[in-house]
C-alpha cells in the first residue's frame, strides 16, 4: 500500500509538472500574441502620426498661400495706379463722386 501511495504521489507530481508546463506555454503564446498586437499598434500609430503631420503641413501651406497672394494683388493695384497720372485719377474720382471738375489754367 505504501508503494501504491508513493506511485500515485509521483504520478500526481508528474501531472502537476505537465499542467504547469502547459500553462507556461499557454502564457508564453499569449504574451507573444500581445507583443505582436502591440507592435502592430505602434506601426499604425506611427503611420497615423505621419499622416497627421502631413495634413498639418498642407493646412499651413493653404493658410499661408492666400496671405502671400493678397500683397501681390495690392502690388498689381499699385502698378495700375502708377500708370495713370494723378490728374487722371482725380478726374476719375470726381466722375465717380459726381463732383464738378475744375479746369486747370494754362498760361
Amino acid at each position: 500500500m505504501l508503494t501504491a501511495h508513493l506511485r500515485s504521489q509521483d504520478e500526481n507530481e508528474e501531472m502537476g509538472r505537465e499542467l504547469a508546463e502547459g500553462k507556461v506555454h499557454e502564457l508564453e503564446r499569449g504574451a507573444a500574441l500581445a507583443k505582436g498586437f502591440a507592435d502592430d499598434l505602434r506601426r499604425a500609430y506611427a503611420s497615423l502620426e505621419d499622416h497627421a503631420s502631413s495634413l498639418d503641413r498642407e493646412n499651413e501651406d493653404l493658410q499661408v498661400g492666400p496671405f502671400f497672394e493678397r500683397p501681390l494683388s495690392w502690388a498689381k493695384l499699385a502698378r495700375q495706379f502708377s500708370r495713370t497720372s494723378t490728374a487722371e485719377h482725380h478726374a476719375s474720382l470726381a466722375r465717380e463722386n459726381g463732383d464738378l471738375q475744375v479746369g486747370v489754367l494754362v498760361d
